[in-house]
């Protein structure tokens, strides 16, 4: 991608068409490991050789792609990319034919057995001595390694782990460095870190080296200040910063596999019986860091999965999630940013700043693996926008602009380099001054802007920014002073005066006109057309913004385009090289590097799109194949799919593939082969009618006709003729360029589609067999269905379907034995065990799928073997129920996703729709980063997709909401607040609520209650919450009596979460849901500093509150004292004395309805400064000046001290004052003051995770409305980050 001019400083840049083009995103980010893989099989294979000659090419040669060409054209940098996938091509072919070679010597099963996963599943301990490569201790350790861990056959990877080690001890501060102080980097001196690691894996080294290494490595750990220690390999001069270190370390997993287990082995073996907190502490956020950038491997994730579940709660759950959302992304590109690092260190999320197009800004919540098509979700949901297709992020660093797009690669990756780019130029990396804008790239073909007034609205300025900068150019003056005139007019009205309309046209019109024209012509003109086209007729705003964004997108659509670029494009008779492809309402575009339009294709004269590895070819109707060779292969044939299936699902028109007299629903009808049809309706209407209504246009007669004949146009409009007669043309072919829209095509006729032809290519062959065992084979039908590979079978499985699958042993056992539960589950294998079904499928199937994109293809052609041809219905319903649950959770990619889509459109089983349905959905709304709930396989075993789960209010009152495997918590929460009405609705949470030992009902106190993560799927939360807070059961052994029976879920939740806008009578109903169940706990536990005398008026109007006109309970007062007085000042009086104060105060108070008494209580508290707070009681030693016992109150006002005996406020901070807080199972840390005056405030608490989730939402919520106060392209410090 080019680099170009950011424009001016106050960030109204004109994004032109180069800076348009969708970067190359590094392979690793999309988790496309595909050149390690090659390698490491490669390695696996020559493994008995005597050469160890290594490859350096054939290393991870995205890592560290840049986001940002560096030259001005951005195409030689282009080209370099595909070659290298070229050549990783290449080498995967080389791996597979020496896989075939292995395929081919036999077809016996492994003689270690499938028995495992891996042959080191289970404990870490047991991992530890069964695989370390010598005899060394799984627990933590400060001396030097003897050998890396786990067998390394590389010398480079031998001498990096070494380095890693010492690295990994360094930055936990295990082993003492030599303080070199504050360093200053000069600009263009710094070797990038990235560049660092491939220098160093690029050099020979030899057994001399690794015996050199070894005795500097003992000197070092004998005097490790010893500065004279110098050029280890791998390792770094020791002067680097923290960060600088954690990136080092970080980056040499991102680059090589084969480390990425030794890595995860070495924080492992460190946090094992580590006698430190300070190291622990450490150790916890390099494996936050680790689990971020890159994936474990088959053999050892579920190890360390193991391993995270019996660590500490709040490090050890952080972890996991972050690590299995890893799984959905892949291994990332860069090593990770300063801002992710300080994220890391302080337990916080990611707030990004975000500038929108009207002006505003909004800060938005992210993590490390958090991709660009998620970041574009979550700010469409939060402006309210309803259609985001051809919404996108773009980046700015200085004079460079860099389209994201909005797909699977993440934001944190293009920030961590611009922070990289900023420090090579001398500087820090916290001041990089990255920008992000989300703005509109491109239109749909059936773009409609009444449909969702927010896009509109903000398309409509992205326009006229643009016109005003230069960036969308008006070739006449009247169309300039038309859109002038009504800019002025949204913004003043009908207000007509001079001296306005002068400063608009000043400030608005662009300066090249400006320069050419005096001032006074274009407010005279601006001015008369205003009075003579928006005076009189007056139209709506919503209206003219409306046509402004029509007219943009049909004269400027060519700027509203996404780009890509292509190394080469062949078509008929025809080779470029160095192309541009672009994708816009219109249709597609081959453009040179000039911009001039080679060809131009509309969308109704495509009439197929295939993609290769790393191509796209599109079919005309002229006959004519185009092939684009290009990195951005998988976004290009998306986009162009999707616009073609858009338009024919909205189009009216279809042309007769075949003479329809012969056939009785068409009688009289008069159609014929290349006739035009016009639907009564658009097409997606029909649904799965066989037979469509319409007018033959040729001749005007009305009737049916089947879908079979039919082929959709994929217009909204009528086709024009030209397009009609080269149809016609074709239809005369024997094998026309395009097949009727209304059938799927397979090869197996009624069948439906399978893995025959997908089989060819991908899957082991099958051995060769004798002459005899030929002769037999042909002799018996039993065999030679049984040779059939892609069918159904009962015989256990000896070896993986996938050729890749079969290259290493780990991928292998696990695809072995993953196909013995689906045997299993199916029905088709005993349950020996007699495993529970989420159990096996989870454990064995699923999860693998989920966290492997290897085994997520093999699992997934398991599975559709196993449907194909199977004659047992019930296994076959049980098959498709398991395809059910694996689409909820992932969907396979490329070509098999393809093969997939088929074979689901042409099965007749009626889960098989279902099932298609939940491909697409999960393609569209993202995969879940947890295996079902055992909620989902129950709902599944009752044939009911949607789960009731019961929502539980402050006061007491439940509501049952339907959630089902889609469900979002964030969709639960906009139900909720939908049904109730409620205002402001970003004060509000949903917290999951735990039960007390004796399973009492829930109380609403701090330390009951756990925050839920907005964006995640309801089942992947409720997961995470009952195997970390609740402890589920381990999974059931044969070796035990009976199984544990699962614990029931947690209570769901909804309350008021932060008291911004909680004055009482302003919202009733929240008053009386809301406050006045919420507050009065606080009151009745003495949270409040409250007087005896102050307790008979509040605790008069609580009766009338809870009891209004009642008799009996007033008559029953001595029984009600503890309900109704603070416990804190009970004892200053009798019973009789509160009983006879509060009967005179009662009877003097008169409210029309409880709910008046509520709001009369609430208004009563809301004169403390500490109403609304939420306290968390809590003791401290750091601090002799404060008392022991202390309450901490969170509210609107800030963090508060309180005395635990007193109640007495000690101190009250607001949260500007609170720069920074931490917390870990047992205690909470608080940074209190400014400046230079900071001071610790360390408590022990076990609530550490609620009190850090609502100071982080308190000023989470504060930033967001300040930021909105900040004028979006003024002088403003952009890249601020807030972690």
């Amino acid at each position: 991608m080019a680099s170009a001019d950011a424009g001016k400083e106050d960030g109204q840049h004109p994004i032109t068409r180069q800076q348009s083009i969708v970067p190359a995103p590094p392979a690793s980010a999309f988790g496309d490991d595909d050149e390690d893989y090659a390698r490491v099989t490669k390695q696996q294979n020559d493994a008995e050789k005597t050469s160890t000659k290594s490859d350096k090419a054939d290393m991870s040669r995205n890592f560290g792609t840049a986001t940002f060409s560096k030259s001005s054209k951005g195409f030689e940098a282009m080209q370099a990319v595909v070659e290298m996938e070229r050549k990783g091509s290449t080498v995967e072919n080389d791996a597979d034919s020496s896989g075939n070679s292995t395929d081919q010597s036999t077809d016996q099963s492994d003689e270690r057995g499938p028995a495992s996963v891996s042959s080191g599943s289970g404990s870490w301990q047991t991992f530890a001595r069964t695989k370390f490569s010598v005899k060394a201790s799984y627990g933590y350790c400060c001396a030097p390694l003897q050998q890396p861990l786990l067998e390394k056959r590389d010398k480079s990877d031998h001498l990096a782990s070494l380095a890693a080690w010492v690295t990994l001890l360094r930055i936990m501060g295990d082993l003492p460095e030599m303080d070199y102080g504050e360093t200053f980097a000069v600009a263009g001196q710094t070797k990038p870190v990235v560049q660092l690691v491939r220098d160093n894996f690029n050099k020979k080294y030899t057994k001399k080296d690794i015996e050199d290494a070894y005795k500097k490595y003992s000197d070092l750990f004998r005097d490790p200040t010893n500065s004279e220690i110098t050029n280890i390999p791998f390792l770094q001069d020791n002067k680097e910063s923290m960060l600088e270190k954690v990136q080092y370390i970080t980056a040499l997993g991102i680059y090589k596999a084969d480390l990425r287990d030794e890595l995860y082995c070495q924080v492992c073996r460190q946090l094992t019986n580590n006698p430190s907190r300070n190291s622990c502490i450490r150790g916890w956020v390099m494996m936050f860091v680790f689990a971020g950038s890159f994936l474990p491997t088959e053999k050892f994730a579920p190890i360390l999965l193991n391993f995270l579940r019996d660590g500490p709660t709040e490090h050890a759950q952080r972890a996991e999630r972050l690590l299995r959302r890893t799984f959905m992304v892949g291994t990332r590109g860069q090593p990770p940013s300063w801002l992710e690092f300080q994220a890391a260190k302080n337990s916080k999320p990611i707030l990004l700043p975000i500038i929108l197009m009207n002006s505003n800004r909004l800060l938005v919540e992210t993590d490390t693996a958090t991709t660009v098509n998620e970041l574009c979700s979550q700010i469409s949901q939060r402006i309210g926008l309803r259609d985001r297709s051809g919404f996108s992020v773009y980046i700015t660093l200085g004079h460079k602009i860099a389209c994201l797009g909005h797909g699977m690669h993440r934001i944190m990756d293009a920030i961590s380099e611009c922070e990289q780019s900023t420090k090579e130029q001398g500087m820090r990396e916290s001041s990089s001054q990255w920008r992000l804008y989300f703005r509109k790239e491109f239109f749909t073909p059936w773009y409609d802007p009444s449909e969702d007034t927010q896009a509109t609205e903000l398309t409509y300025q992205q326009i006229m920014r643009g016109v005003s900068v230069g960036e969308y150019k008006c070739e006449k003056d009247e169309v300039l002073v038309l859109m002038a005139a009504q800019k002025y007019y949204i913004d003043n009205g009908a207000e007509t005066d001079a001296t306005k309309i002068e400063t608009f046209v000043k400030s608005w019109l662009p300066k090249s006109q400006m320069e050419i024209k005096e001032l006074s012509y274009w407010v005279g003109k601006v001015k008369s057309e205003i009075e003579n086209d928006f005076l009189k007729d007056k139209p709506h705003k919503t209206s003219l913004k409306a046509d402004i964004v029509t007219f943009a997108m049909n004269k400027w659509y060519n700027l509203f385009s996404r780009f890509y670029d292509a190394s080469k494009v062949q078509g008929p008779n025809i080779s470029w090289a160095n192309i541009i492809l672009g994708i816009n309402c219109k249709g597609f575009n081959i453009m040179d590097e000039s911009e001039n339009v080679k060809v131009h294709l509309s969308f109704i004269e495509i009439t197929r799109v295939a993609k290769g590895r790393h191509s796209v070819t599109i079919s005309t109707v002229q006959g004519d194949d185009y092939t684009a060779t290009t990195v951005h292969s998988e976004d290009l044939y998306t986009l162009m799919t999707s616009f073609q299936l858009g338009l024919r699902r909205r189009s009216m028109y279809a042309i007769a593939v075949q003479d329809a007299s012969h056939f009785e629903s068409a009688i009289g009808f008069g159609i014929s082969k290349g006739d035009l049809v016009k639907f009564d309706k658009p097409y997606e209407e029909y649904g799965e009618s066989d037979v469509y209504t319409g007018i033959t246009v040729t001749n005007g007669k009305h009737g049916s006709i089947p879908r079979d004949l039919l082929y959709i146009l994929p217009t909204t409009e009528e086709p024009p003729a030209n397009i009609m007669g080269m149809l016609t043309v074709q239809l005369r072919k024997e094998t026309p360029s395009f097949v009727p829209s209304g059938t799927a095509t397979s090869q197996n006729g009624a069948e439906g589609h399978t893995l025959h032809n997908y089989s060819k290519t991908y899957f082991r062959q099958v051995s060769e067999k004798s002459s005899v065992t030929k002769l037999l084979s042909k002799a018996s039908l039993k065999k030679k269905d049984k040779d059939v590979i892609w069918k159904f079978t009962k015989e256990p499985m000896k070896k993986a379907l996938l050729r890749r699958s079969n290259l290493r042993d780990d991928l292998r056992k696990a695809a072995i034995k993953s196909f013995t539960a689906i045997q299993t589950y199916m029905g088709d294998a005993l349950n020996k065990e007699n495993t529970p079904a989420n159990e096996l499928l989870n454990d064995n199937v699923i999860d693998i799928a989920m966290r492997n994109k290897y085994l997520r293809d093999e699992v997934f052609c398991q599975v559709m073997k196993q449907l194909t041809s199977n004659p047992n219905k019930l296994s076959e319903e049980r098959g498709w129920q398991l395809m059910w649950l694996l689409l909820t959770c992932t969907y396979p990619h490329n070509d098999l996703f393809d093969e997939l889509e088929l074979f689901l459109k042409t099965n007749q089983n009626v889960f098989a729709k279902r099932c298609l349905a939940k491909l697409h959905a999960t393609k569209r709304e993202g995969c879940r980063y947890s295996p079902p709930h055992q909620l989902e396989y129950e709902a599944l075993s009752n044939k009911h997709p949607a789960i009731e789960y019961t929502i539980l209010f402050p006061d007491q009152t439940t509501q049952t909401i339907e959630v089902d495997s889609s469900t979002r918590m964030c969709d639960i929460h906009q139900n909720i607040v939908k049904r109730l009405m409620l205002k402001h609705s970003q004060e509000y949470g949903l917290f999951f609520g735990l039960k007390d030992k004796d399973q009492k009902a829930i109380q609403f106190s701090a330390d009951s209650v756990i925050n839920v993560s907005y964006w995640d799927y309801f089942f992947d939360h409720l997961s995470h919450i009952q195997k970390y807070y609740t402890r589920m059961p381990r999974k059931h052994s044969a070796a035990e009596d009976a199984p544990v029976p699962p614990s029931p879920p947690p209570m769901l939740i909804f309350m008021k979460k932060i008291w911004m806008n909680s004055n009482p009578g302003q919202d009733k109903l929240a008053d009386i849901k809301f406050h006045f169940p919420q507050e009065m706990p606080n009151y009745l536990r003495g949270y409040h500093k409250c007087t005896a005398e102050e307790a008979v008026t509040l605790s008069s109007l609580l009766f009338r509150a809870r009891f209004g006109d009642e008799k009996d309970p007033l008559e029953n007062l001595g029984n009600l004292l503890s309900q109704l007085i603070p416990k804190t000042v009970f004892k200053e009086k009798t019973s009789d004395k509160w009983k006879e104060e509060l009967r005179a105060s009662i009877s003097k108070l008169k409210f029309p309805t409880k709910e008046d008494g509520k709001v009369a209580f609430l208004k009563g508290l809301m004169k403390w400064p500490t109403y609304g707070s939420v306290f968390f009681e809590v003791k401290q030693r750091s601090t002799k000046s404060m008392p022991k016992n202390l309450l901490v109150a969170v509210s609107h006002n800030g963090v508060g001290l309180i005395d635990g005996g007193t109640k007495e406020v000690i101190d009250m901070f607001s949260f500007d004052k609170v720069p920074n807080w931490a917390f870990d199972e047992y205690s909470f840390t608080l940074v209190i003051g400014e400046g230079s005056s900071l001071s610790k405030l360390y408590m022990e608490t076990s609530v550490g995770h609620n009190m850090d989730d609502l100071i982080m939402t308190y000023v989470g919520y504060i930033m967001n409305s300040q930021i909105k106060k900040k004028p979006s392209y003024a002088g403003i410090v952009v890249g601020e980050s807030f972690a």
